[in-house]
């Protein structure tokens, strides 16, 4: 999930102009993992059903897209269409590195449940502030009126 395959020819047959774009998914599930998982380090198998189960259970998949300038062959690559794919594949290559370093410095976006826990902290942040304000009230209150 976090390289390209070799590209087959097919598409740079013709040798006309390409508009590459290159995906990273950014979430705490990366469903481009389609036969592994990394747990802890270590890489483990996974089946079918699991990557299913995975990619169902998640409620987002977060992925940022990067469409990059149409990629104009030159004479040479119009003539060779493995040069042509090669020289696309390294493009997209150094866009995919630039981009996953991007969403490394920026760290992860959180999940859901991230999300939903810095709100419950927000929360009780909150009310402890406005319960211990009140506390002081109170006391100030109690202690000036005596």
């Amino acid at each position: 999930g976090q390289g390209l395959l070799e590209f087959r020819k097919g598409a740079f047959v013709p040798g006309v102009p390409v508009r590459p774009a290159v995906l990273c998914y950014t979430g705490s599930w990366d469903p481009a993992n389609t036969s592994y998982r990394e747990t802890d380090g270590k890489i483990q198998a996974i089946e079918d059903t699991e990557w299913a189960e995975q990619f169902l259970g998640h409620m987002m998949h977060s992925v940022q897209i990067r469409v990059l300038p149409p990629y104009v062959p030159s004479e040479e690559e119009k003539a060779d269409p493995l040069l042509f794919a090669s020289n696309v594949r390294k493009v997209m290559g150094e866009a995919h590195a630039e981009v996953r370093k991007e969403v490394e410095l920026k760290g992860r976006p959180t999940t859901i449940q991230a999300i939903a826990q810095k709100g419950v902290d927000l929360v009780e942040d909150v009310t402890s502030g406005v319960t211990s304000g009140l506390t002081s009230l109170v006391k100030h209150t109690r202690d000036g009126a005596m």
